[in-house]
């Protein structure tokens, strides 16, 4: 968020929930950003099942899929709602995953305003 008029600083690794804290420039607005990151394109990320509780104006997911190097990654920045929304339960025989899919938060791709950055541009 370097270079979108924002303070990061990144949270206690105790927290759980939050990965970083955000605020704007004047400090008007505060944000928990929760980030999740696939180590090369995918079309889906795993979430965990607080995914579909945890849910305030002030929480956001930052999904991340890295591209090769030369490339720009892919940074989709999704409300809390829309993560509680769309969070899909995969049952297998085993386990439960939770996931939430591209094709769901597309619109949210490099929408950096969703967590208080004055706009949405690639610094």
């Amino acid at each position: 968020m370097a270079g979108r008029a924002c303070h990061v600083v990144a949270s206690a690794a105790h927290v759980g929930l939050t990965d970083l804290l955000v605020t704007g420039e004047n400090c008007a607005k505060a944000f928990s950003v929760q980030v999740k990151t696939n180590a090369k394109v995918a079309s889906f990320w795993l979430v965990g099942l607080k995914a579909r509780d945890i849910v305030a104006a002030s929480h956001v997911y930052a999904f991340v899929n890295l591209r090769r190097e030369g490339l720009a990654d892919d940074f989709y920045i999704v409300p809390s709602q829309i993560v509680a929304k769309y969070t899909r339960i995969e049952k297998r025989k085993n386990s439960t995953w939770y996931a939430i899919y591209r094709n769901d938060i597309a619109k949210f791709k490099s929408k950096w305003s969703v967590a208080g950055a004055t706009n949405d541009s690639v610094a």
